[in-house]
């Protein structure tokens, strides 16, 4: 195995830079104190041991001390329940966390969690940010679209 590199194939990465790119274009225009970056480093402690997480995407509120508000998994259909275990074990951790999609790009599916819900619902509208998040995902980018540009 590379030492090199990371685990996260073409097709994830792509629909990843949609995503934060046209989150920060839609910021500039209408919320300029928040911003969005993809896999950083998250710390919280856990039972007493600092710990650390990196969500996919994560939004962050300037307008007061650094907080995190918004939190977004990017994955395939085959980890889709390891990542909303995942988005739900963050809203225990991140106090100021109000939100949290869980995004299937080979389904273009996105998946929904509040804060105090266990439970997700099947919708891409942020009441937080009051945006269509299919619509940062360049009207969804499927594989066989990626796969004509690059082979």
């Amino acid at each position: 195995m590379d030492k090199l590199g990371g685990t996260a194939n073409f097709h994830h990465q792509i629909s990843l830079a949609f995503l934060v790119t046209n989150f920060n274009n839609s910021f500039s225009k209408k919320k300029k104190t928040l911003i969005a970056t993809s896999e950083t480093r998250i710390d919280y402690v856990f039972k007493k041991s600092k710990k650390y997480c990196s969500p996919e995407v994560i939004v962050w509120d300037f307008s007061s001390p650094i907080n995190s508000v918004f939190w977004l998994e990017n994955t395939t259909t085959r980890d889709l329940n390891k990542n909303f275990e995942k988005t739900i074990f963050a809203f225990n951790y991140l106090p100021n966390l109000t939100e949290a999609f869980v995004f299937n790009y080979q389904t273009n599916t996105f998946y929904r969690f509040e804060r105090g819900s266990k439970k997700y619902s099947i919708d891409s509208k942020s009441k937080f940010l009051k945006l269509d998040l299919s619509k940062l995902i360049g009207a969804v980018v499927i594989k066989s679209q990626i796969d004509k540009i690059i082979y």
